[in-house]
């Protein structure tokens, strides 16, 4: 070791020793993780500072080496300390044991130290996949979720809040108040949830009377669905906004594709429930509503 430099650091507010190492790498490209060393110092002066309690730069004949000592536990912290600290032996005074013991406990935690980097390196590298992957949100969530796909069917608002809604669907599926706040928030719309009684399906009849082995048969002509239907009511709707929600390549796809598919259990039927608005329940002259219209026609 041809020199040792301490820096002085001290940041206004706390900050992760691995968000300050890929700091350190981002600023200097010829810095390779193998030359930052994260140091645990032990837990106990985390109550009164920083996680990042020191940082020192440490200069060899071939490398430069950058030194994060941080408020945190290693591997020395989490064994018993009798195997590496003799507390059994006899100083002259309470001063000289102290010292002694600092010293110790030093050299244990100099030996742990290249095992407690295999543990940070990854940790390391993973904040610098974050800040690499934040230049490109959101758009690297729309990869993710498909919505590129949908193309001008989802406007930025509806983007913006599909990023931070699909990647909690685990947490919101099952969850119908939430569910409907979600959904209103995505259609911009006022949804309420209930739900009705299960479906009915007709059976197929064959038309031979064969019955094969293997076969499983089924008595009657209807099936009736355990679980009941989910029912989702889309309130105040227009009769423009109506043409939109109805159609099977707009709003109907961004509805089953996408917010039924990840909000909804797979297992629960849904059927969508339109409510028009009350005052443009009355269909005028020159207007439509469901493509009917009406036509004043004179003899």
């Amino acid at each position: 070791m041809k020199e040792l430099k301490e820096l002085e650091y001290q940041a206004a507010f706390d900050v992760k020793p691995e968000v300050l190492a890929a700091a350190l790498m981002a600023q200097d490209r010829g810095l390779e993780i193998e030359h930052l060393v994260l140091a645990p110092l032990g837990p106990s002066k985390r109550r009164s500072g920083n996680e990042v309690q020191q940082l020192s730069k440490r200069f060899f004949p071939d490398m430069e080496v950058w030194q994060i000592g941080m408020a945190r536990k290693g591997l020395f912290d989490g064994l018993p300390i009798d195997l590496f600290i003799r507390t059994d032996e006899e100083y002259p005074s309470p001063l000289e044991k102290s010292r002694a013991l600092d010293r110790q406990i030093a050299d244990a935690r100099r030996f742990f130290r290249p095992f407690d980097q295999v543990l940070h390196w990854p940790r390391i590298e993973m904040e610098q996949l974050e800040a690499m992957l934040s230049d490109r949100f959101p758009s690297f969530l729309h990869e993710i979720w498909g919505l590129d796909s949908y193309g001008d069917l989802l406007d930025e608002r509806q983007r913006f809040l599909l990023c931070y809604v699909l990647p909690m669907a685990g947490r919101i599926a099952g969850d119908w108040e939430l569910t409907s706040r979600c959904l209103s928030a995505v259609i911009g719309k006022e949804v309420t949830l209930d739900f009705g009684p299960s479906r009915t399906y007709a059976m197929p009849i064959s038309e031979t009377s064969e019955l094969w082995l293997g076969e499983t048969i089924a008595l009657g002509e209807e099936f009736h669905d355990d679980l009941p239907i989910l029912r989702v009511h889309i309130h105040q709707v227009s009769n423009e906004e109506l043409d939109k929600l109805l159609d099977p390549e707009g709003m109907q796809r961004v509805l089953h594709e996408l917010l039924y598919a990840y909000l909804i259990p797979l297992e629960v039927s849904v059927d969508t429930c339109i409510h028009i608005h009350e005052p443009e329940q009355m269909v005028g002259l020159g207007q439509s509503s469901l493509g009917y219209g009406t036509v004043l026609q004179t003899d």
